[in-house]
């Protein structure tokens, strides 16, 4: 079996053992685009500037890229949808993404369903 590329933006140590710990991740590699400080632990995110060096941390990589995810909310969660989107990959529509992670239309959406 192929093994599956699966790219996390801003891995950390903790996140890439929590990932080891999933059953059936024998022909999974697990990679790290951009790191915790630039995505997570900065007070001045340039949006632009990550995205594009992000992509640019993929298009460098000699494989198969077969999922984009985030263990990260807002910005590095619209990142992941943009770049899985850009890579044909599945990835929520940025107004599902949006009324996920703003309580206020979190909040009105579990409204409607009930």
């Amino acid at each position: 079996m192929n093994t599956k590329n699966i790219f996390v933006l801003g891995l950390t140590d903790v996140q890439r053992r929590e990932l080891e710990t999933v059953r059936n991740t024998e022909d999974l590699a697990f990679h790290g685009v951009l790191d915790y400080e630039t995505l997570v632990n900065t007070t001045d995110l340039d949006f632009d500037q990550v995205l594009h060096d992000a992509r640019a941390e993929l298009d460098a990589f000699d494989g198969s890229i077969d999922a984009i995810i985030a263990h990260w909310d807002f910005p590095v969660s619209v990142l992941a949808m943009v770049l899985a989107a850009e890579n044909g990959l599945p990835a929520p529509s940025l107004e599902s993404l949006l009324k996920s992670e703003h309580k206020y239309w979190s909040r009105l959406e579990q409204q409607r369903c009930r």
